[in-house]
């Protein structure tokens, strides 16, 4: 639930988001700018758009496809056009 809303129809399902794990410095550097500069992981936009009350066809299975597709270059790519260098 997400203040009420349901994310998917049946909250009963426990879905894993991946961690994300830093090897390398340019990862680091990337982190530190995509993940802790104040824009969150995912926008409220994106956050409203995973809500089963603003798209009824998500369910279960489209959250796992989201759960397992968070990585840091994912995160890279949907806020690039977000920062301010």
């Amino acid at each position: 639930l997400l203040d009420g809303t349901k994310m998917i129809p049946d909250s009963s399902e426990n879905i894993q988001i991946n961690n994300i794990d830093i090897r390398t410095s340019e990862e680091f550097k990337n982190y530190i700018k995509y993940l802790d500069s104040g824009v969150p992981a995912f926008t409220p936009q994106e956050i409203l758009d995973m809500t089963h009350y603003q798209n009824p066809e998500m369910d279960a299975a489209a959250m796992e496809a989201i759960a397992k597709a968070y990585t840091l270059e994912d995160v890279m790519n949907r806020h690039a056009d977000l920062l301010i260098d």
